[in-house]
């Protein structure tokens, strides 16, 4: 399991390598989010410790620009008791857009206001679109980015 994660997060990395802007570059960001929240998901559910995760990724050249936004990835996850990884990654794509604009106030967010209210979503008729106004919920970021 270590090595599909460190795999896939790898193979992510050199389409990324090009551009190096916010923690969160925008396309390359959400490509991110999607594919190490799963498997920081997975990774956890399968009794990977967190420490063991961010060690694999400090040591790879390749994840270097990247280590903030997934450093926060694997720290939130692990935060989580239980969530439906598309409702996290939804949030964590919101907050990418949102970071374009709005740098400072994402980078005030606490996830720990976000958790409950993701943990609701699962049970929202529209769980993706819930968990992208957490955001929104939880900060001064308007709606209409």
């Amino acid at each position: 399991m270590k090595s599909k994660l460190l795999c896939t997060l790898v193979l992510l990395l050199p389409i990324l390598s090009v551009h190096a802007e916010p923690t969160c570059p925008l396309m390359e960001g959400t490509q991110i989010i999607i594919g190490a929240s799963q498997e920081v998901f997975s990774s956890k559910n399968s009794g990977v410790k967190k420490e063991e995760l961010l060690k694999q990724l400090s040591n790879n050249p390749q994840a270097e620009k990247y280590i903030p936004l997934l450093t926060e990835i694997v720290n939130e996850i692990y935060q989580l008791d239980a969530l439906n990884p598309k409702i996290y990654a939804a949030y964590r794509t919101e907050l990418c857009f949102a970071e374009q604009k709005y740098e400072t106030e994402v980078k005030q967010i606490d996830f720990s206001k976000a958790s409950p209210l993701l943990k609701a979503c699962e049970s929202d008729s529209n769980p993706t679109v819930c968990a992208m106004k957490v955001v929104h919920k939880i900060s001064s970021i308007p709606e209409s980015l």
